[in-house]
């Protein structure tokens, strides 16, 4: 394999997992901070800038019912697999279609290069333009709490988001 090829096909690796603890946004969302925004203010009910228990229950609930694919009032541990794969994979799809930017099937290094990273931009900082070994440690230890605190998965199964 090319140098050229293996370096792309290492920044895509990157850019999928890595993506989801950076803050990457995805097919014109923005970064992370802004789908968080739309969250809030969707289980903000009543518009005052707080979330109360049953604000917060009640979203959880209705996401977790989303994944009620047969309609029968319960969700199974295979309907919610199923759920969870779908919202993967429609993140997956939206997230390359952000990256193939002339819309060919095919992202090349060239589309990953004109495009600013944001990942770089979130693990940089103090925004000096390089990646100092603290960034990177502070980066993976933010990894690590939200695995610890959220389990292997970065979905949790009530917020399929």
């Amino acid at each position: 394999m090319k140098k050229s090829h293996m370096a792309l096909a290492a920044a895509l690796g990157t850019m999928l997992v890595g993506g989801a603890f950076v803050g990457v946004g995805v097919a014109g969302q923005g970064p992370m901070h802004h789908a968080s925004e739309e969250r809030f203010k969707a289980m903000d009910k009543d518009g005052d800038g707080k979330i109360s228990a049953a604000e917060f229950e009640t979203h959880h609930s209705a996401k977790l019912m989303e994944s009620d694919l047969d309609g029968d009032g319960k969700v199974t541990y295979d309907e919610l697999k199923a759920a969870r794969e779908k919202r993967r994979e429609e993140r997956a799809q939206a997230f390359f279609k952000s990256l193939d930017t002339d819309g060919d099937g095919a992202v090349t290094e060239a589309e990953l290069k004109a495009r600013p990273d944001p990942m770089f931009a979130k693990l940089d900082a103090n925004k000096d333009g390089l990646l100092s070994a603290d960034e990177i440690k502070a980066a993976r230890g933010k990894w690590d709490k939200h695995h610890h605190d959220h389990g292997p998965d970065d979905d949790k199964a009530a917020e399929p988001n």
